[in-house]
């Protein structure tokens, strides 16, 4: 099975996305595994609220919890991986990168200003889609300027009602 079709049978269709996504082929035909998804704004944002429920969605576990967990957290023996160290600014996990902070957030970025940020203790999610010429563009840090303001307003409250 490729991997597209993996994630399609394992995610996509369990999750119920409203749009197929599409993958990139190298020039042999290969699916491109490192990068290279397309998706609606609106599945991504789905994908990001399964994320931010650690793997759940509609109350089923579709991603692992302790696989997310792992995937989103630098363990106590990888410090070379924590924000700061890994990055000048982020850590890094499973092709994810770890926000600096005492909270559990992390940011799938894409090429180009494509990123999916995720607060899971909030479940604030925040899906860019933008076109830029470099990934260091400085609308970067608008964008966790942004992040770091919707967090301060409406990242904290009682999630024990839910």
């Amino acid at each position: 099975m490729s991997v597209a079709q993996y994630a399609s049978e394992r995610i996509w269709k369990k999750m119920g996305m409203q749009s197929d996504a599409s993958w990139g082929h190298d020039a042999s035909g290969q699916t491109i595994a490192f990068c290279c998804m397309n998706a609606t704004l609106r599945d991504w944002a789905r994908f990001g609220l399964m994320l931010a429920y650690d793997g759940r969605w509609n109350g089923q576990q579709i991603v692992p919890r302790d696989w997310i967990l792992r995937a989103t957290t630098v363990a106590p023996g990888d410090s070379f991986l924590a924000p700061g160290t890994a990055n000048p600014v982020f850590g890094y996990g499973y092709q994810v990168w770890i926000l600096p902070g005492e909270r559990r957030m992390f940011a799938l970025q894409g090429m180009d200003g494509q990123r999916i940020i995720v607060d899971p203790s909030s479940k604030l999610v925040l899906v860019q889609t933008a076109v830029w010429t470099s990934d260091h563009d400085p609308a970067m840090r608008e964008i966790f300027g942004l992040w770091n303001a919707l967090v301060a307003q409406y990242g904290v409250h009682d999630l024990a009602s839910e």
